[in-house]
């Protein structure tokens, strides 16, 4: 999410042993709106890494685009969020 907010393009290739599968579904979510490809390990290969790589440089506009339409609507507030649920709680 840290490169959601700051918009950037991103290939992901999640750890697949990862509790829960939380990497892989963050790097699925970002997939579908357009700001990163995933490739998953089992089917990483470096053709197919030199190819998601060529197609995000021949198609970057689009990539940044949707990472920077994204990173517009990524809360910021994080920390006084959680310190407002803190404070109401007490």
């Amino acid at each position: 999410m840290e490169l959601a907010a700051l918009g950037c393009v991103a290939i992901f290739v999640p750890l697949p042993w990862s509790a829960g599968g939380e990497q892989l579904a963050q790097a699925r979510w970002l997939a579908a709106r357009g700001s990163a490809v995933v490739i998953e390990q089992n089917m990483l290969t470096k053709e197919r890494l030199l190819n998601t790589v060529h197609m995000i440089v021949n198609s970057y506009d689009g990539y940044k685009k949707a990472a920077e339409k994204l990173a517009r609507n990524i809360p910021r507030n994080g920390a006084k969020c959680i310190a407002d649920e803190i404070r109401s709680l007490v």
